[in-house]
């Protein structure tokens, strides 16, 4: 009985030691399974992830420092930083304003934009032409003129917001005058010159002006002062080597002693720069508009009123002249090129022109009616004028076109990647149908896509 016994328990003792042996086998076999897939997901995510930081889109760039820009980059989409588009950003009315302007682009192109979730700007031609002068030029000689032309729609303002970029980027103090033609017809307030009689003040639009003025350039200003003592009043004197921030300051808390502050700094910021203390980049559209004659201020009344303006009525007949108005002086002071470190963008628009137009939807029926087409030249010399021309030349001219076929499927790959118009539009046929019905037209394209 006992052998039997024994002989049991040493087959048992085999049984159990071989399962155990095989156990220990698996585990090891498992164990080394795990630690090989574990090596070689952990080496593919990897790769993936080194993949997805190398591959950018054919439409878009990395490069979003502007200076950087070259035609190797023209036709492809480059991010703005969200800092430089809230610094300039909407005007600071204190009023609730329909016409809000935007003091970076277009106000309905950054509508846009937010819906997207980012600002991109296509790099184009004219924008890095302009900023590859700019690297080039001596600043210590006088200041170079560059003017912008082109048919309405081929994108002279978004080339505009490139090189804002591009001037805030390289330190510049950035002077930007957006849509100067509402200046000279729907200004918000305007009231009699305290410095100089006879002249009129945009009392309202200089201290919009100002208040974004110093919300862009604010830290920029450290080191620019104040030539002479000025005095406003008996509280209100600056003295002179004061920081030129407080005359910014002064006129944007005192609504009557903007206009006069923003010819004080106008006036300062041209002497600063012949010290060397700052560099200067003014931007204006359609500069061509101060040149007119006359504008649709009335000398008498301090509010813009809606027409309609008979010929021979009190409003026509009481119209301020273009060099009746201080401000509007000063600004073309800035054109000249008798100061250093400076520069300026403008640009020149058949819209922007002074002329009696039939408003609202009237004009557009006629255009239906009579089929004929706008002849005027889009060309610096017809639309500037003899007065114009004289007071920028020499000048710079640079011409913004419509999109080249690159750039109109660029434009078409980035809408597709934001999924504002529909999935199909990236075959062959409609993307034809695009460039069809758009004309390659840059304002066509952002109007009509809406529709695809």
């Amino acid at each position: 009985m006992l052998g039997k016994c024994l002989h049991f328990y040493l087959l048992f003792s085999d049984v159990i030691m071989s399962g155990l042996v095989r156990c220990r086998k698996e585990f090891s076999l498992l164990s080394q399974a795990q630690k090989y897939f574990s090596i070689g997901s952990a080496k593919f995510s990897t790769d993936v992830e080194t993949e997805e930081k190398v591959k950018v889109p054919p439409h878009r760039t990395e490069q979003n420092i502007a200076r950087n820009h070259t035609q190797e980059h023209v036709g492809k989409f480059f991010n703005v930083d969200p800092k430089i588009v809230k610094l300039f950003g909407t005007e600071l009315n204190p009023r609730d304003h329909p016409r809000k302007i935007n003091y970076f682009a277009p106000r309905e192109w950054t509508n846009r934009n937010k819906v997207f979730g980012e600002t991109s700007i296509m790099v184009r031609s004219p924008a890095v032409e302009i900023i590859n002068c700019i690297k080039e030029s001596d600043l210590e000689q006088p200041t170079v003129r560059y003017v912008l032309h082109g048919k309405e729609g081929h994108g002279k303002r978004i080339t505009l917001s490139h090189l804002k970029t591009f001037g805030y980027q390289e330190d510049f103090i950035v002077m930007p005058f957006p849509s100067i033609l509402a200046w000279l017809t729907k200004y918000y307030e305007v009231a009699p010159s305290t410095f100089k009689p006879g002249r009129m003040d945009h009392i309202a639009n200089s201290n919009i002006f100002l208040r974004n003025f110093r919300q862009i350039n604010a830290d920029r200003l450290s080191k620019c002062v104040t030539h002479k003592d000025y005095s406003w009043s008996a509280r209100d004197t600056i003295k002179a080597g004061s920081n030129l921030l407080e005359v910014v300051d002064l006129g944007c808390d005192r609504l009557n002693f903007a206009a006069d502050v923003l010819n004080v700094l106008i006036k300062e910021l041209k002497l600063n720069c012949n010290d060397g203390n700052c560099k200067l980049m003014v931007t204006i559209e359609g500069v061509n508009c101060l040149f007119a004659e006359y504008t649709m201020i009335h000398k008498l009344k301090r509010f813009w009123e809606n027409g309609p303006y008979p010929e021979n009525g009190d409003w026509m007949r009481n119209r301020a002249k273009v060099d009746e108005c201080s401000v509007l002086v000063n600004i073309k002071k800035l054109l000249k090129n008798d100061y250093k470190n400076g520069v300026v963008i403008a640009t020149v628009d058949r819209n922007s022109q002074m002329r009696k137009v039939t408003p609202g939807i009237k004009k557009y029926r006629e255009l239906a009616q009579h089929m004929v087409p706008d002849t005027r030249s889009h060309l610096p010399f017809a639309l500037l004028g003899e007065r114009g021309w004289s007071v920028m030349n020499p000048f710079y001219p640079v011409a913004v076109d419509k999109y080249s076929q690159d750039e109109m499927d660029s434009a078409v790959d980035y809408y597709l990647e934001k999924g504002y118009i529909r999935p199909e539009c990236g075959d062959h046929n409609r993307r034809q149908e695009l460039h069809f019905v758009t004309g390659r037209i840059p304002n066509d394209f952002f109007t009509f896509s809406s529709m695809y």
